[in-house]
């Protein structure tokens, strides 16, 4: 007579009435791992904001996640939480107001989201992350086989960059103003109003332009293009999302990441374009966005 195994229930977790569930496929994913420990606990605190009915629009603010975290390092965390948005884990639904005192509200892509008789499935966005592809944050490189790649970490570094070292090195120029231009496809523009035209350095003479006229040129992109130019330049100009957010809103820009926002902007929006772009919006100054 042979072995019957018995159908005993598998072992529960003693969750005391109250409960979420993280799929094991995020947990095996190469998202997952490329996360890192803070940003998995950024993601641990969203769970536990997550009532079970409030996916899409859970509220947390980066001084909550500090709390949550027990490391108020805001900056740290800031990048993980633009770290787990960007792998498709998290996404920004709703942006702070500081005015009404609104924290941002966030959705669990792995996490169905709606009322009862409208649920709309989990998404997973971070399904499709490859550990091998190259970061979103490299925006442009090299393509010409007698120069190396360059990145913006090579830049904002100190190296000394003329237009010409860009003649024939294969970047193209993106023209498609209707649509944002794909990472990893567009130059430089050489169009800076003042300081060292041919040239970009580190340090403090990265930005060539005030910090109030690169406010408004970014405001300007953003109003241009609409929803989701935001997201896209801060990985474009590899700062987090939650520091240009914030910038945006009259707060300061620390000096190594101006050079790369204005190099983001002038992809999307030439400089001295900018009125005819105004005109298009309807938009007597770019402050009033």
């Amino acid at each position: 007579m042979g072995f019957k195994r018995s159908h005993e229930p598998p072992q529960r977790c003693d969750h005391g009435g109250s409960y979420v569930s993280v799929p094991r496929s995020l947990l095996s994913s190469a998202a997952w791992i490329d996360l890192g420990s803070r940003g998995r606990c950024i993601v641990l605190a969203l769970c536990a904001r997550f009532s079970g009915y409030n996916n899409g629009a859970i509220p947390i603010s980066i001084e909550e996640i500090g709390q949550a975290l027990g490391n108020q390092n805001h900056g740290a965390n800031s990048k993980a939480l633009a770290r787990a948005i960007d792998l498709g884990i998290v996404e920004c639904m709703v942006d702070a107001n500081h005015h009404q005192g609104r924290a941002r509200e966030y959705r669990l892509t792995f996490i169905e989201t709606g009322p009862p008789k409208a649920r709309v499935p989990a998404t997973h966005e971070y399904r499709s992350h490859n550990r091998t592809r190259e970061k979103k944050g490299q925006f442009f490189a090299a393509q010409s086989a007698g120069k190396s790649d360059v990145s913006t970490a090579e830049i904002t570094a100190g190296s000394k960059l003329s237009a010409e070292d860009f003649a024939g090195s294969g970047i193209m120029e993106s023209s498609n103003l209707g649509v944002l231009p794909p990472v990893g496809t567009s130059a430089l523009i050489f169009n800076h109003p003042c300081g060292s035209q041919g040239h970009i350095r580190g340090g403090r003479e990265a930005a060539l332009v005030s910090p109030g006229d690169l406010r408004e040129w970014t405001r300007l992109v953003v109003a241009s293009y609409g929803h989701g130019t935001q997201r896209q330049m801060a990985r474009d100009a590899a700062i987090s999302e939650p520091s240009l957010s914030k910038f945006l809103h009259g707060r300061g820009l620390p000096e190594r990441h101006r050079a790369s926002l204005q190099m983001a902007c002038s992809r999307y929006v030439p400089y001295d374009q900018r009125e005819s772009y105004r005109e298009d919006l309807g938009i007597a100054n770019a402050a009033t966005i």
